[in-house]
């Protein structure tokens, strides 16, 4: 697997768990208009941080394989 296959796979791992968490969380608070609210927005907020460690894996995971492709260089 690629070092974008696996960080990929992580994010959406991670997506999934956010899912889950926000229909558990809407479900819950169905009947209450701005828990609901607040809900999507931490769903949304969640999101675009599971976005940002994406970016970080992909570059961390870029990284590393330069940093052992140097190293056998040497």
């Amino acid at each position: 697997m690629t070092l974008k296959q696996r960080a990929f796979v992580k994010t959406v791992v991670m997506m999934l768990g956010v899912l889950a968490f926000g229909a558990s969380g809407a479900f819950v608070s169905t009947l209450m208009t701005p828990e609901m609210f607040a809900t999507v927005m931490a769903v949304i907020i969640f999101g675009f941080l599971c976005y940002l460690m994406y970016t970080w894996n992909v570059t961390s995971l870029e990284m590393d394989e330069r940093f052992k492709s140097q190293r056998k260089d040497r």
